[in-house]
C-alpha cells in the first residue's frame, strides 16, 4: 500500500484591496462565461419569452411589442408571453420589401 505524502503548502496573504480586485476580475470572467452559455442556449430554443426574443435580436422589448401589434403571433405560458421562433421567422418575412 502506498503511503500518502503531505505536500508542503504555501499561503499568500494579500491586502484586502488586492483580494477584492482579484474577486471582481473573477466575477467578471465568470459572468461573461455564463452570458455566453446562456446566449447559445437561447439561440437553440424554439420558444422564447419577450425578454429573450429582444436579447436575441438585440433590440428593446418595445420593438417586440410593436411586432405583436403588427401581427406577430404569441401565446401565454402562465404569466409570460411566449413566441415560437417559426412564427417570428414567418412574421419577419412579411416585413421584407
Amino acid at each position: 500500500m502506498l503511503e500518502r505524502v503531505e505536500q508542503p503548502q504555501l499561503q499568500v496573504i494579500l491586502p484586502k484591496e488586492i483580494e477584492q480586485q482579484i474577486y471582481q476580475v473573477y466575477l467578471s470572467i465568470a459572468s461573461k462565461a455564463v452570458d455566453d452559455v446562456t446566449k447559445n442556449i437561447t439561440v437553440n430554443r424554439r420558444y422564447l419569452n419577450k425578454k429573450q426574443l429582444a436579447k436575441y435580436f438585440q433590440c428593446s422589448p418595445l420593438v417586440i411589442d410593436d411586432w405583436v401589434k403588427n401581427g406577430l403571433k404569441s401565446f401565454n405560458k402562465g404569466r409570460e408571453i411566449m413566441f415560437d421562433m417559426h412564427d417570428v421567422e414567418e412574421f419577419l418575412e412579411t416585413l421584407k420589401y
